[in-house]
């Protein structure tokens, strides 16, 4: 197994459960407070190391005890944390985020010493990475952080980069170019292609896929919560239904699927058996609250496997899915 090394955000995450969302201007009364640890770079990091990945957590925390209890928390899961700083004078990331009863969110966050992941980072990452692996960058640091480690880690020998942009990705594909991994969700994938609103359909996300890859991106992936997911990997497509869970809290389902997808490349698995090995986790994760708490671990989705069975609505050629098709393929 290749090693990972995840670039990317570490967050306190305060979760407060409300019966339905706010609405702008709306205050609505929580039911439950929860502190959990998060970020998407250490969500990811940590979902990685619990399905057997070689991981390494490259970030920035503050010198406070938040940021200690956090290094702590994350080492103990097993995600090599050497290379990630702690900045005097600043305070660790934050996220405030509201669960409903149907375990949808909405999150904002406070980047605090995510801010000052940069270029002695991205050094960091380079090194661990040498001798080839897969490399795991998200938005939650600068975004020029982001685009000079895609474009430095892209370049190097036997290195796959996995990008998840999120939150909000720019505003065009075209600036990924090159990237070998690119993971997104309904909304943002919605932003990359001009949409007025997110992908509400596997047609719609067959031709999102389809392209943003032709903007010279190898394998590109949709995420569409309880729909499943849509691969388009070189010139094939993939549309998979996930296993039917009782979802508790959707907070750390697209970390877990980035985690996973990423243990099957640095496994040397095939994308397609990393894409389901994901989907599986993903949902998974679902099933339980909160983001780093709710994530599975090998054993658990081995035990569960007889209960986690995909729907493959579609695999092949994306030449052979015309956009008229594509209803009657995915119905």
């Amino acid at each position: 197994m290749k090693p990972i090394v995840v670039i990317g955000s570490i967050n306190r995450d305060l979760v407060v459960r409300v019966n339905e969302l706010p609405s702008p201007g709306e205050t609505v009364i929580g039911s439950a407070l929860e502190i959990h640890s998060g970020g998407k770079g250490a969500n990811q990091a940590v979902a990685a190391a619990l399905l057997g990945g070689r991981v390494s957590l490259v970030g920035a925390v503050g010198d406070d005890d938040a940021g200690r209890t956090m290094m702590a928390e994350i080492a103990s899961r097993g995600v090599d944390v050497s290379m990630t700083t702690t900045v005097s004078g600043e305070l660790t990331g934050m996220a405030s985020v509201l669960v409903d009863s149907h375990g949808e969110n909405m999150i904002a966050v406070f980047s605090g010493a995510n801010k000052t992941v940069g270029d002695v980072h991205i050094g960091s990452a380079r090194d661990a990475l040498a001798m080839g692996g897969v490399a795991v960058v998200q938005m939650e640091v600068p975004r020029d952080t982001v685009m000079r480690a895609v474009r430095t880690l892209e370049r190097m020998r036997d290195v796959t980069v996995v990008l998840n942009p999120s939150p909000s990705p720019p505003e065009s594909p075209e600036v990924f170019r090159g990237v070998g991994v690119l993971i997104v969700n309904e909304v943002e994938a919605g932003q990359l292609v001009g949409r007025a609103g997110s992908i509400t359909s596997y047609a719609q996300a067959i031709d999102a896929a389809t392209m943003i890859a032709s903007a010279g991106i190898k394998t590109v992936i949709v995420t569409l919560g309880g729909l499943g997911a849509v691969m388009h990997d070189n010139e094939d497509c993939f549309v998979v239904e996930p296993p039917r869970v009782r979802v508790v809290d959707t907070t750390g389902a697209g970390d877990a699927f980035v985690g996973a997808l990423s243990v099957g490349i640095s496994s040397g698995w095939t994308m397609r058996s990393s894409f389901e090995f994901a989907i599986r986790a993903s949902a998974v994760a679902t099933t339980r609250p909160g983001a780093q708490d709710a994530l599975p671990s090998s054993s658990d989705l081995v035990d569960r496997e007889l209960e986690l069975p995909l729907k493959i609505r579609y695999s092949g050629p994306a030449s052979q899915l015309r956009t008229e098709e594509h209803e009657d393929v995915c119905r």
